[in-house]
């Protein structure tokens, strides 16, 4: 028996928007409208991998698709707001990706089907190391990035708070430079400090709505972890999503059925 557990690891383009068109809300609409991430997902070949509506997994802590715009495929729209944005004949864009196939296969897909709106995307691929190190000194237009933090409340902080700017002396994973380019959720992130669970989950709600409003980034797919037992084994409890890891927990349930 195969079972396909969560919280999983999720996929995220994120826009560059220290990079001229990507500071154009329309540009990156257009983008947006342009991906069909179910073909992204496909491209995995296995159930494992599935669309991700948000850029926090419903499956993480925190995590909710409730009113997020999903943008959903829309290739004629996609080109009108190229148009719209001043690029009625397309336009150029490059980054470099991984040889690793999570990161490697998104961006092949999405290459595809952004030459399908007018987008070139120039591809140069390298290895694992020299990816990091390039996103790093800021040379991508799009980055695809994987995150299994699990923790909705880590990704927002490190992901999307202004001192989050790899420009920043502090910066950590802020690729999109939002907060400094194109809008903030720091009022929301800086109002949950200290509140309770109920109080964050509304205010983190909010905060991944604004991002995806903003389109300061655009979450591809979530990937699950393939865990596998003979169908005589009994776990006790019925394996499903769980925010504390993707795997099975043993207890004194379980037991092993006649065979």
């Amino acid at each position: 028996m195969v079972d396909n557990l969560g919280p999983g690891a999720s996929g995220l383009i994120l826009f560059n928007m220290e990079h001229p068109p990507l500071d154009n809300w329309l540009v990156r609409a257009a983008i947006a409208y342009g991906i069909d991430r179910s073909e992204v997902a496909a491209a995995f070949g296995t159930d494992s991998y599935v669309v991700n509506n948000s850029v926090v997994p419903t499956t993480w802590l925190y995590g909710t698709d409730e009113g997020v715009p999903l943008y959903d495929y829309n290739p004629e729209l996609a080109k009108k707001l190229l148009a719209a944005a001043g690029y009625p004949d397309g336009l150029h864009l490059q980054s470099y990706t991984s040889t690793r196939d999570f990161y490697r296969t998104q961006f092949e897909v999405v290459q595809a089907q952004l030459k399908r709106i007018g987008i070139d995307l120039e591809l140069i691929v390298v290895d694992h190391t020299t990816f990091h190190a390039n996103q790093r000194e800021n040379m991508n237009d799009l980055i695809i990035f994987g995150n299994g933090g699990w923790n909705g409340e880590q990704h927002l902080w490190s992901f999307w708070y202004s001192t989050a700017d790899i420009s920043s002396p502090e910066g950590y994973l802020g690729y999109a430079h939002y907060g400094n380019i194109g809008g903030s959720i720091d009022a929301f992130l800086d109002a949950a400090v200290g509140q309770s669970v109920e109080v964050k989950a509304e205010l983190y709600k909010r905060a991944q709505q604004k991002i995806l409003l903003d389109l300061a980034g655009y979450p591809t797919i979530r990937s699950s972890n393939v865990c596998v037992r003979q169908s005589y084994v009994d776990m006790g409890y019925t394996p499903k999503n769980q925010t504390t890891g993707s795997f099975y927990n043993l207890s004194w349930k379980m037991r092993l059925l006649k065979h």
